[in-house]
C-alpha cells in the first residue's frame, strides 16, 4: 500500500513538471522577439534620419545623401574586407615560430595603412555630406558631427548623458 502511494505521487510531480514545461516551452515559441535597442545607432540610414531631424536635410538633399551613401559604402567595404585580410594574415603568424619582427612590423603596418584608409574616406563622406548643408544649416550639422563621431568610436558603456571630455578629467581629479 505505502509502495502505491508514494509511485501516485511520484506520477503527480512527474506530471506536474510535465505541464509546467509543455507551458514553458509554447510561452517561449509564442513569444516575439525583442526589439534591439539601436542604443549606438546602427540601422539601414540612421545617419539619414539624424540628418533630417535634427539639421532639417530637404527631400532633395537626402536623394543625394542616398547617392553619397552608396558611393562612401562601396569603397568602405573593399577597405574593410581588405583590414579584414590583412588581421587574417597577420594573426595566421602567432603559430609561426621563425616570423621575424620586421615581418611582423609589414603586416602590422598594412594594417595601419588600411586603417588611414578607412579614416580618411570617413572624413571625406562627412565633409562631402557637409557640402549639402545650407548655410543655415551648418552649424547643426557642425555641432553634430562630433556627437556621431564620439558614438563611433566611444560608444555609451553605461556613461549616457556625459561626454568624452568630461570623463577624461574626472579621471585625472
Amino acid at each position: 500500500m505505502r509502495n502505491l502511494t508514494k509511485t501516485k505521487v511520484l506520477i503527480f510531480v512527474i506530471l506536474v513538471l510535465l505541464v509546467a514545461n509543455a507551458a514553458m516551452l509554447f510561452s517561449f515559441v509564442g513569444m516575439k522577439k525583442p526589439e534591439k535597442d539601436n542604443d549606438r545607432g546602427r540601422g539601414p540610414n540612421v545617419m539619414g534620419s539624424v540628418l533630417q531631424e535634427q539639421v532639417g536635410f530637404s527631400n532633395q538633399q537626402m536623394d543625394k545623401l542616398k547617392d553619397l551613401r552608396k558611393k562612401h559604402w562601396d569603397k568602405m567595404h573593399v577597405l574593410f574586407e581588405d583590414m579584414r585580410k590583412a588581421k587574417i594574415a597577420f594573426y595566421q603568424n602567432i603559430s609561426n615560430t621563425e616570423v621575424t619582427d620586421s615581418a611582423l612590423q609589414q603586416q602590422a603596418s598594412l594594417i595601419g595603412k588600411t586603417q588611414q584608409a578607412i579614416d580618411i574616406q570617413t572624413f571625406k563622406n562627412f565633409r562631402e555630406l557637409r557640402a549639402l548643408c545650407t548655410p543655415e544649416q551648418l552649424p547643426r550639422y557642425d555641432s553634430l558631427i562630433p556627437k556621431v563621431i564620439q558614438n563611433m568610436w566611444f560608444p555609451h558603456r553605461g556613461n549616457q548623458g556625459k561626454n568624452w571630455d568630461s570623463l577624461k578629467e574626472k579621471s585625472h581629479t
